[in-house]
């Protein structure tokens, strides 16, 4: 009976592996949330699982060499580019506010469906308004770490992992961030602000090694549920429940703010759409504009507000 019941725990877990991998493909390459591990393969499976984690974690710090980073260092002088003199140093001692648009593509800006223009707010700021400057030399360069390979590569200029995501499995290295620059060398308070909950790619720990001082997550909103579509929190109410956070930080600052709303697989509630679907046959894409169209009416709001 011991082999029997051996092999039928076995079954048993990559039954629940497929399930698992249907519901949150990719789960353990990506590793996103350390919870949902748990949901989905249980505790025990889990403490095996970050036990291999661990160990292959302590073995690159272990046969990590020092001509790996000398490697870099020549690298990164020998493509050293100077500072542009008409930009640098205009912003100096001014409050920052980051926010990171979930899952927008640059087409979108003066795109028009059926004659209608998609993000009307997002394309007056891209053609000056509000005297705004538009960069369009940007590019997606992230991998399976998805929107956490984005903050990595904008606060600490580092690409993403091959595999995984570098939030989970680096999450306790110590990083050359733009928030501790900034606390460093002008003394700025920096805060992150997201509808979702900390846990979701490790973020309520890696924030900790990147410098950051405040992290405002899901727990600080209303949450309620009309407040809520998809992955969490909307746009609009986010936006209007971030700025008394805001205002509470010590000036100058540094705000990271991540909207929610526009995400995979971009479901808004009807009475939220302000522009029809598009007519491809593929719901996903359809469903991309109005999701892409109400964020922009939250940004605009932000703006006004």
């Amino acid at each position: 009976y011991t082999s029997l019941i051996i092999v039928t725990g076995i079954v048993l877990f990559f039954v629940n592996l497929a399930i698992a991998e249907e519901d949150r493909p990719e789960l353990l390459t990506r590793t996103f949330d350390r919870n949902y591990i748990v949901k989905y393969l249980g505790l025990y499976n889990y403490t095996i699982y970050d036990g291999v984690q661990t160990a292959q974690t302590e073995s690159q710090r272990a046969y990590a060499s020092s001509d790996d980073l000398t490697s870099v260092e020549n690298y990164t002088s020998s493509h050293y580019a100077k500072p542009n003199a008409e930009y640098f140093g205009k912003a100096k001692g001014k409050n920052i506010i980051k926010i990171h648009l979930e899952s927008f593509q640059s087409f979108l800006i003066n795109y028009k469906l059926d004659g209608k223009e998609v993000t009307p707010f997002l394309n007056k700021l891209a053609r000056g308004g509000e005297d705004m400057t538009y960069f369009d030399n940007f590019f997606h360069q992230t991998g399976q770490g998805k929107t956490s390979d984005a903050e990595l590569m904008m606060d600490n200029s580092l690409f993403g992992l091959p595999e995984g995501s570098a939030f989970v499995t680096k999450g306790e290295n110590t990083y050359q961030s733009l928030p501790a620059i900034l606390d460093q060398s002008e003394g700025y308070t920096s805060a992150v602000l997201h509808g979702d909950y900390k846990s979701f790619w490790n973020r309520d720990q890696i924030y900790k090694h990147i410098g950051y001082d405040k992290f405002f997550d899901a727990s600080t909103y209303d949450m309620s549920d009309d407040n809520l579509v998809n992955m969490g929190l909307k746009d609009k109410p986010f936006f209007k429940e971030s700025i008394p956070k805001l205002q509470s930080l010590k000036q100058p600052f540094y705000a990271h703010l991540l909207t929610l709303t526009n995400h995979y697989p971009f479901t808004l509630d009807e009475k939220d759409a302000t522009i029809e679907k598009a007519k491809t046959g593929d719901a996903t894409v359809d469903d991309y504009f109005q999701t892409a169209r109400y964020l922009d009416e939250a940004l605009e709001q932000f703006f006004k507000d």
